[in-house]
Parts: C-alpha cells; sequence; structure tokens
C-alpha cells in the first residue's frame, strides 16, 4: 500500500510541475499559475508608480529609495506576490526563459558568469524598469 501512495504523490508532483513550466510564472506556492500573466500589465504600472521621484539607495526597501533586488521586490509585492530582498534568492523562484516578456524579472550575472548581481522588470523593447546605481538611479532605462 505505501508504494503506490508514493507513485501517486510522484506523479501530482510531476503534473504540478509541467503546469508551472507551460505557464511560465513564479514557483511559489502563494499564488496560481493564471495570477501573472493577468498581471503583467499591471506590474508595469506599479513599476512607473514605485520609480516616480524614486533614488537609488544601496539595501533600500522603498518607498522613496531602491536598491535593485527591493525595487522589484516592493512592485511584486504591491500586485501580490513576495519576493526575498535578494537578486539571487529572486532567481532562485523563477524558471528561466529564452525571451523575456513585459512583466517578467531580468538578471544579470556578475563577470564571468559568476553569481547575480543585479535583477529588473522587463519593459519591452530593450528597456527594463530598475533600480541601478545613484547615478542612473531609478526608472525606465534601456536594457544593458
Amino acid at each position: 500500500m505505501y508504494a503506490p501512495r508514493q507513485r501517486r504523490q510522484r506523479a501530482a508532483q510531476r503534473r504540478a510541475e509541467k503546469r508551472a513550466a507551460q505557464a511560465r510564472t513564479f514557483k511559489t506556492a502563494s499564488r496560481d499559475v493564471e495570477r501573472m500573466s493577468a498581471s503583467a500589465a499591471n506590474v508595469l504600472r506599479v513599476a512607473a508608480q514605485a520609480a516616480a521621484g524614486a533614488r537609488y539607495s544601496y539595501g533600500a526597501t522603498g518607498p522613496g529609495s531602491f536598491d535593485c533586488s527591493g525595487f522589484t521586490s516592493y512592485v511584486f509585492d504591491k500586485v501580490g506576490i513576495s519576493l526575498p530582498h535578494s537578486s539571487s534568492a529572486q532567481r532562485s523562484m523563477v524558471r528561466r526563459v529564452s525571451t523575456p516578456q513585459p512583466g517578467d524579472l531580468v538578471f544579470v550575472y556578475n563577470g564571468g558568469g559568476g553569481s547575480i548581481g543585479h535583477v529588473g522588470i522587463y519593459a519591452g523593447n530593450g528597456y527594463w524598469w530598475e533600480a541601478s546605481n545613484p547615478s542612473m538611479g531609478v526608472g525606465k532605462h534601456r536594457a544593458w
């Protein structure tokens, strides 16, 4: 009796993983698949609102100043998605895609393919919303 239950649990887990992969969403238990796709425009709207008048400050989580992961976690929190305040921890929560869509998180690796060093929210057409550094500030910039 024990082995069939394990098989059913593994099969259910594989089905859930497949649905999550097909939906191109975060793999978190706190929200459903449809919520992210329906809220991509809302993510971009919230990003624009959060960036307005904000400045860059390392370690800041908003609303008046942000660092990169503080900005993305603040924006996604406003649409009901909890993200940690660390770009590498945020990367561990998402599935890699070959072509980002507006509203997707975009990550930048440190030189040589090392660890994650930066995160932004893809806005489309080669731009992203980000909290870059003190000289560039927080806003919609050309992705680098």
